[in-house]
């Protein structure tokens, strides 16, 4: 997963929009965490965490890339962790569990690739403008 936060920091990061990186149906939604799950077909799906959704998204409807879906969380919101961040995970999904791919080919973010070596934190500190 990346985890993404403005490099202001965190109370520049707070409240801001959080827009559907994909187009698809919500799978499930998840208060506790500030999660949604995207179904974008062909076995994958876009999971986002620490956000507090818009109201209106629930499992089974559906959400197009670019729609905004929330805000980044902050104290005391859905899924807000010690820091605010949002975090973008891609799944194979299988069977009713998942297991995350890199965000290589197909799953690149933006047309930038962030392949994984395994170790934590290897993309700490990297700008990205889109």
């Amino acid at each position: 997963s990346i985890d993404w936060a403005r490099a202001e920091g965190e109370r520049a990061t707070i409240g801001q929009p959080v827009y559907a990186p994909v187009s698809g149906s919500i799978q499930w939604t998840d208060p506790g965490s500030g999660g949604l799950l995207i179904d974008i077909g062909n076995g994958y799906g876009v999971a986002l965490f620490h956000l507090t959704l818009d109201r209106g998204f629930r499992s089974g409807g559906t959400v197009e890339r670019g729609q905004q879906i929330g805000v980044v969380s902050g104290p005391g919101g859905e899924g807000y962790q010690s820091v605010a961040h949002i975090q973008t995970t891609v799944w194979k999904l299988s069977g009713g569990g998942q297991s995350a791919v890199p965000f290589e080919g197909g799953n690149a973010l933006g047309g930038q690739e962030f392949p994984s070596s395994g170790e934590a934190n290897q993309y700490m500190g990297v700008e990205v403008r889109p």
